[in-house]
């Protein structure tokens, strides 16, 4: 069950970083809803740093007494794309219980490293390092991150307009090509057995859809929303069956607030996490664990 937290965990960091990529002046005025998407993705080539907020409900299975429950996570990080460094702090809350987690992301030279702290013990970090292969690196670079979601864009349609701090937003509702996005999912993956898991994740799919928020003025995205339910519905049947069943009727719904585009913060990974952080890198080289050490 655990491993399901985790890689959720996963996705939700790379999703910060691959989505990322919004009046007075109304910039949007005479275009198409794909033209808005791919501008927005241009106009935040320019964005440097920014800080996200972020909120994800999944319903899944807690125990046998409880076959459907529901757990809130809650959070907020600050993000610098050159170089890439991150921090995210977040609360789960599963029933009465809350458990608040925080995360560092940091790429150094070939390799991308997270650290999470974990909800067993207070002041317990996992430390996970895995190649930034040169398919990642590609996909940072901003023509390529660009081709790419041209690329990724099936369907793209204005759906609304909405005020978001006193700023005028169109909202765009997109679908991704599925074909397109198992092979962004599979090269932008840590390794080979997550490129794996991304693969069977979207395997089943025609594609997924999402919704963008893009500032009328300034055409940087402010808000982002999508249902991860088909990808963990691929996830899940990739599987063993007794796992299958234990997931059955798994849900989630993710949205993200972009805001405070280029201000000058700092990130600083503490230096006891650093020094003290249990390394599972070697187990997760071949897959996702089932079970991770307890507390």
């Amino acid at each position: 069950m655990r491993r399901v937290f985790y890689v959720l965990i996963v996705l939700l960091a790379v999703t910060c970083l691959l989505f990322s990529g919004c009046n007075k002046n109304d910039l949007t005025k005479g275009m198409s809803a794909k033209e808005i998407i791919l501008a927005s993705n241009e106009a935040m080539q320019d964005v440097k740093t920014y800080e996200i907020g972020m909120e994800m409900n999944m319903k899944m299975p807690i125990t046998e007494d409880i076959p459907t429950g529901t757990i809130e996570m809650k959070g907020s990080g600050l993000i610098s794309v050159d170089p890439i460094l991150a921090s995210f702090d977040y609360d789960m809350q599963m029933g009465d219980t809350t458990m608040p987690m925080k995360m560092y992301l940091t790429v150094e030279g070939d390799s991308l490293t997270e650290y999470i702290s974990t909800p067993e013990a207070e002041g317990q970090w996992m430390k996970i390092t895995v190649p930034f292969n040169e398919e990642m690196k590609k996909m940072m670079d901003p023509k390529a991150s660009l081709d790419i979601s041209e690329k990724f864009i099936k369907e793209a349609n204005i759906v609304g307009n909405e005020t978001i701090d006193e700023a005028d937003n169109v909202i765009i509702e997109v679908t991704a090509d599925g074909e397109a996005l198992k092979d962004i999912m599979g090269a932008y993956s840590l390794d080979q057995a997550s490129g794996d898991m991304f693969y069977q994740m979207f395997a089943t799919m025609d594609g997924i859809s999402y919704k963008a928020w893009v500032n009328k003025e300034t055409l940087h995205m402010t808000k982002f929303e999508m249902d991860l339910g088909a990808m963990l519905k691929g996830f899940v049947a990739s599987l063993p069956p007794e796992e299958q069943a234990e997931l059955e009727g798994l849900e989630a719904f993710m949205t993200m607030h972009y805001s405070s585009m280029n201000d000058d913060f700092e990130i600083v990974i503490p230096e006891d996490v650093i020094n003290n952080a249990m390394d599972l890198s070697d187990m997760l080289s071949s897959q996702f664990p089932t079970e991770l050490p307890e507390g």
